[in-house]
């Protein structure tokens, strides 16, 4: 682990380290997010009262013919849940012969032992799924969160596996909404080729910028390079995150002039505190006007900052100059990103300059956050 590390610092002056989270970081509903046009959270090897196991991507592709999927969770103490379930039929007789399918999802803790009298008694004659505490499902969709659901709640999902809608709760008003949206979500159409455009979407992207050297302004015409400025770059991350929603944006550091220039540090700590930026760290040249100086211009500043290596410190006490790393919900992933800066760019400041500065080594910290 030292040795990558250090192998990936000698390429790079700042490195930023992004650790992706195998499980999707959406969801508002019980909880307040927004699940609608996000990508449907991956489930398999769910048993159903039969014992057959289903995943969500055998659900919506059948080979021939791509379904839309409403997935309804719910536990057997939950009273809405009994006023659903017959809702739930009128559909599916409504929407008979069309590419729907409605899979209702157990999390009770007990399992079978609970669930299997439950249905019986009360004539669920549904694909009835499995998912004993919400282990393997519930969880990625909020539902159960600190072994507590919320429930009921229904996902219905695309044929291109995003979700089309998502309520929790129920009450019979909702019927007419619901049926309002399976007749629109059914007359979609899907291709091989809007399935390949509907993934390239959804790839986590990393707008990683650096180096602006000051620059509040594009320069087109500079004699000796075509040079981007703060203006450029925030206009460019916010068309591209409407696009795409997966996108971390990131700025790696000497954003300040390559001179002492304190008028300039201050607009640019402004500017970047307005921009839609989930990491920003330091190269030196944030440094040429003193850490002390730094550390009053951004301490105020809701800019994400991180450096697991770098702190400023006084004649009391020492303060960290951002979060060491931060989980970020990017879309349809979380991430882990921490960040850190190459003690040797440090090798021409004077003692002076770095007063106050406390630099510690990458190889020692790192290990520790990853």
């Amino acid at each position: 682990m030292k040795n990558s590390i250090m192998s990936a610092l000698r390429a790079s002056a700042v490195i930023f380290l992004a650790f992706i989270a195998l499980y999707p970081s959406q969801s508002f509903g019980a909880g307040g997010r927004n699940w609608t046009g996000q990508k449907a959270p991956a489930f398999s090897g769910i048993p159903d009262l039969g014992g057959r196991n289903f995943s969500l991507a055998e659900l919506i592709d059948d080979g021939d013919k791509r379904n839309v999927v409403l997935v309804s969770f719910f536990n057997t103490a939950c009273k809405p849940c009994l006023e659903e379930f017959p809702e739930l039929k009128k559909m599916r007789e409504a929407f008979k012969g069309r590419d729907l399918k409605i899979v209702l999802v157990a999390v009770d803790e007990e399992g079978e032992a609970a669930v299997r009298p439950f249905a019986e008694k009360n004539g669920l004659d549904f694909t009835v799924l499995l998912d004993r505490g919400g282990l393997m499902a519930g969880m990625k969709y909020d539902v159960v969160k600190n072994k507590l659901a919320s429930v009921p709640q229904m996902f219905i999902i695309r044929k291109n596996g995003t979700i089309g809608y998502h309520h929790s709760g129920f009450n019979k008003e909702m019927t007419g909404e619901i049926s309002k949206v399976l007749a629109e979500l059914l007359q979609e159409q899907y291709t091989a080729e809007m399935a390949k455009a509907e993934s390239e979407r959804l790839k986590l992207r990393i707008l990683y910028g650096n180096s602006e050297n000051g620059h509040l302004q594009a320069c087109e015409n500079c004699p000796t390079s075509n040079m981007g400025g703060f203006d450029r770059k925030a206009a460019f991350a916010k068309n591209y995150k409407s696009n795409y929603p997966n996108v971390l944006f990131l700025e790696s550091g000497d954003f300040f002039p390559v001179r002492k220039d304190k008028s300039a540090d201050k607009v640019i700590i402004d500017i970047l505190d307005k921009m839609p930026l989930d990491g920003v760290t330091y190269g030196d040249q944030e440094f040429i006007n003193g850490a002390e100086f730094l550390y009053e211009e951004i301490s105020n500043k809701a800019i994400p900052f991180l450096t697991a290596n770098l702190s400023y410190c006084n004649d009391t006490q020492c303060f960290m100059l951002g979060r060491k790393y931060a989980i970020v919900e990017c879309g349809n992933y979380k991430v882990g990103i921490t960040a850190v800066t190459d003690p040797q760019v440090f090798t021409f400041f004077s003692e002076k300059a770095l007063k106050g500065l406390k630099i510690e080594e990458p190889t020692e910290i790192l290990p520790g956050i990853i």
